[in-house]
């Protein structure tokens, strides 16, 4: 395991062939607050811009869960988002005018493409299941519900077996679609 020291300017890690390689404090980006109206997206370099999600993340929103957008500055001035356009997407549609990012190096659109790559590929997405133990954990209402349903069926232990993370997905689905669908009906009755 590589344990980094980010009070000093110079980490160490030794790699598995035994080549010792440096980093510095700046090859892990430097966190700043930039007006949204300088960051640009490069499509060429990134993925289709999804609305429906970017309206999800807005809806939703939530500053604790934000994180930071991943950025580069290009020699026009303006920045460009390497990683969380959705969420930048968002902070526009809520008339937020200031994006907290990490602003990285990247020497071309080249290397800007290939940290999205990197950055993304290296993304492990939440299971089922863990999302699961976490929500009810945190009391999150819908995975409570799920939680009620499980005690009610007697069920005393959810596993990550591949069964486990269906019926839980699916009770998911269900209580998740039924509130939806009621929302939709109460709407339309208005």
């Amino acid at each position: 395991m590589n344990n980094i020291d980010f009070k000093t300017t110079q980490v160490q890690f030794v790699e598995p062939k035994g080549i010792t390689k440096k980093y510095t404090r700046e090859m892990f980006g430097k966190e700043s607050w930039i007006p949204v109206d300088q960051i640009k997206i490069d499509f060429e370099v990134q993925r289709e811009l999804d609305e429906n999600h970017s309206k999800s993340i807005a809806k939703k929103f939530d500053p604790a869960s934000f994180g930071r957008v991943t950025v580069t500055q290009r020699e026009d001035g303006f920045y460009y988002a390497i990683n969380g356009q959705h969420r930048l997407n968002a902070l526009r549609e809520l008339n937020i005018s200031e994006c907290p990012c990490i602003v990285i190096n990247c020497a071309d659109r080249k290397d800007e493409g290939q940290s999205f790559i990197k950055i993304n590929e290296n993304a492990k997405s939440v299971s089922t299941i863990d999302k699961y133990r976490i929500g009810v954990s945190a009391e999150v209402p819908s995975w409570m519900k799920v939680k009620e349903v499980i005690d009610f069926a007697g069920i005393e232990k959810v596993s990550s077996s591949p069964s486990s993370f269906r019926s839980v997905g699916t009770i998911y689905k269900e209580i998740n679609r039924g509130s939806s669908e009621r929302n939709k009906e109460e709407n339309m009755t208005v």
